[in-house]
C-alpha cells in the first residue's frame, strides 16, 4: 500500500454552468476554499487605462491626440466584453464561450503593440482595435449567427464609443465605392473558410 505524507493539493475551478458540473460537498470538505470576485467595470477600466496611457505617453512618444483616445478605447472594450458575456452564453456545444478579464486585457494588450511608426494616426489605432476585438472574440465563435451578431454589434457600437462609422474607418476597403465595407466581413469569412478547409485537408491526409 502506498502511503502519502505531507501532501498539499491545490486546485482551481469556475462556477457550475456551461458544461461544468457542481462539485459535491463531500469532496470540497477536504479543501480550504478561497473565492475571488470578478472585477467590476470601474476597476478594470482604471487598470487598463493606466496601462494604455503609459503606452502612448511614456513608453512611446505618441502625439497628444492619442491620449484623448485612451478612455474611448477602454470604454469600447468594456462594452464589447459586457455584451459578449451577456449574449454569447456557454452551452454544452459552446463550452468555450467563457469570457473574462483575460479577454478584456488581450484587446488592450494588442493595442499596446502599436508604435508611432506603425500607427501614425488615430484611425490606425482604431482599426487595430477592431482587429484585436475580432481576434479575441470573433475567432472563437462557431455559429454563423453568433459571428453575425458580433460584427453587427461592432458596427453599431463604433459611432457611440469611437466617434466614427465602421464604413468610414474602413473606407479604403470600399473597392466598389458603395460606401459599405461589407467586404471586410466577407474577407474575414473567406479567411475562416480557408483555414477550415485547410484543416479538413490536413486531417484527411493523416
Amino acid at each position: 500500500m502506498i502511503k502519502l505524507v505531507d501532501i498539499q493539493l491545490m486546485a482551481a475551478m469556475g462556477p457550475p454552468g456551461g458544461g461544468r458540473n457542481p462539485v459535491t460537498p463531500r469532496f470540497l470538505r477536504h479543501f480550504n476554499t478561497i473565492t475571488i470576485n470578478a472585477f467590476d467595470d470601474d476597476a478594470m477600466s482604471t487598470i487598463l487605462a493606466l496601462i494604455l496611457n503609459w503606452h502612448v505617453s511614456i513608453r512611446y512618444n505618441f502625439e497628444k491626440e492619442f491620449t484623448s483616445l485612451v478612455p474611448k478605447l477602454v470604454a469600447s472594450t468594456a462594452a464589447v466584453y459586457n455584451s459578449a458575456s451577456k449574449n454569447l452564453l456557454p452551452t454544452p456545444a459552446k463550452s468555450h464561450y467563457l469570457f473574462n478579464f483575460r479577454d478584456y486585457n488581450r484587446i488592450i494588450g494588442g493595442a499596446c503593440l502599436s508604435t508611432p511608426q506603425s500607427a501614425a494616426t488615430v484611425d490606425a489605432i482604431k482599426r487595430l482595435w477592431v482587429h484585436e476585438a475580432m481576434r479575441v472574440y470573433y475567432d472563437r465563435l462557431v455559429d454563423a449567427s453568433d459571428k453575425s451578431w458580433l460584427y453587427n454589434y461592432l458596427c453599431e457600437a463604433f459611432p457611440e464609443h469611437l466617434d466614427v462609422e465602421m464604413n468610414t474607418l474602413f473606407q479604403h476597403l470600399d473597392f466598389d465605392n458603395d460606401e459599405n465595407v461589407s467586404v471586410l466581413r466577407k474577407m474575414i469569412c473567406a479567411v475562416l473558410c480557408f483555414v477550415t478547409l485547410h484543416q479538413k485537408i490536413k486531417t484527411s491526409s493523416t
